[in-house]
C-alpha cells in the first residue's frame, strides 16, 4: 500500500512538469498575436546593434525595427499605424510549438508596406474630391522607389508597381484599386 500512494503523487507530479514548460516557446496563439502596446517598446531595443549582421530578430526586435521605421515616414491626415504583429508559433517538424524569428528587415519592410497601402487609399479617396491632397499622394508614392522594400522586391513587382503609377498618373485608377485590394488588408 506504502508504494501505490507514492505512484499516485508521482504520476500528477510528472503531468504537471511536463504540460508546464520550460521554455518561452510556451505562448499560447493568443498571447503571440496580442503584442499590447508595441509602440511602447524602447527605441533603444531597435534593431540598430544587429543591424547588418545578418542575424534573424526576435519578435521584440522585429517590432522595435517596425516602430523605428515608422518614424521616417508621414501618413495621410486621419491615419495611423497599425502596429507589426508577431505572428502565432506553428508546430515544428517534430510537432513542438516554437515562436518566429525574423529575417532582419521584416519590420521595415512590413512598415513601409502598410505605408504605401495608406497613401493609396488615400490617392483613391481623393482623386475626385481634393485635388491637392490627390497630388499630394502620387508624389508620396513615386518615391516608393527609395525604400527598403524595393530594393528587397523582386522585377516582378517593379514592373506592377511602374505600371500602376503610369495609369495614376493618367487618372485611371484601376491598378491601384487592384493593389490594396489584394495587398492592403
Amino acid at each position: 500500500m506504502r508504494g501505490r500512494g507514492r505512484a499516485l503523487i508521482a504520476v500528477p507530479l510528472l503531468v504537471l512538469l511536463t504540460t508546464t514548460g520550460c521554455s518561452d516557446n510556451s505562448r499560447t496563439p493568443e498571447q503571440a498575436v496580442d503584442n499590447g502596446p508595441t509602440e511602447a517598446i524602447a527605441e533603444d531595443e531597435a534593431t540598430e546593434e544587429m543591424m547588418g549582421t545578418g542575424e534573424s530578430l526576435t519578435p521584440k526586435q522585429m517590432i522595435a525595427e517596425y516602430w523605428a521605421t515608422t518614424k521616417k515616414y508621414d501618413l495621410p491626415p486621419g491615419t495611423r499605424w497599425k502596429g507589426a504583429k508577431d505572428l502565432p508559433p506553428a508546430p515544428d517538424a517534430q510537432g513542438i510549438m516554437r515562436g518566429n524569428s525574423y529575417e532582419e528587415g521584416w519590420g521595415t519592410s512590413t512598415a513601409e508596406s502598410e505605408w504605401m497601402c495608406h497613401w493609396e487609399r488615400e490617392w483613391l479617396a481623393q482623386r475626385d474630391k481634393n485635388a491637392k491632397r490627390a497630388e499630394k499622394a502620387l508624389t508620396v508614392l513615386r518615391t516608393y522607389p527609395e525604400t527598403h522594400d524595393w530594393t528587397i522586391s523582386d522585377q516582378g513587382i517593379h514592373d506592377n508597381y511602374t505600371a500602376m503609377m503610369a495609369k495614376a498618373e493618367l487618372g485611371d485608377p484601376s491598378a491601384m484599386a487592384y493593389q490594396v485590394q489584394v495587398n492592403c488588408s
